[in-house]
């Protein structure tokens, strides 16, 4: 895919995160929804927001797709598409099914030092 190492082990602690949430929508307060990057409110929301405040408290700084992709390792545009999947209804996804995406990429990256377009893409 490309020369930018996938930091597993963030894509690892923003699964586990992202497990532990319930299934929501934008008006809630808390919780996961790929809807929004964040609530009303301006707590996070989806699997960037929740991947940009991760990363804030690693240390680096601002709210955005950028700091989200710098932080799990991912170039723009695979955070782009992994953020956004194409042909999938956003807020059909699960906690559940976007942390076992999360540590399939994770996973893979493991086993083949590569990152998965499909996984990225959510086509497989």
């Amino acid at each position: 895919m490309t020369d930018t190492p996938l930091k597993p082990a963030n894509v690892r602690k923003l699964a586990a995160t992202i497990a532990k949430q319930k299934h929501t929508n934008y008006y809630a307060t808390s919780g996961f929804s790929m809807t929004y990057w964040r609530h009303i409110c301006g707590t996070p929301c989806c699997m960037g927001g929740f991947a940009s405040d991760l990363a804030n408290e690693d240390g680096l700084t601002g709210f955005s797709e950028e700091v989200a992709a710098e932080w799990l390792g991912l170039t723009f545009d695979e955070a782009e598409t992994f953020f956004y999947p194409p042909n999938r209804n956003w807020s059909a996804i699960t906690p559940a099914e976007a942390s076992a995406r999360l540590i399939r990429l994770a996973d893979h990256w493991d086993a083949t030092g590569e990152k998965s377009r499909a996984i990225l893409e959510w086509r497989d």
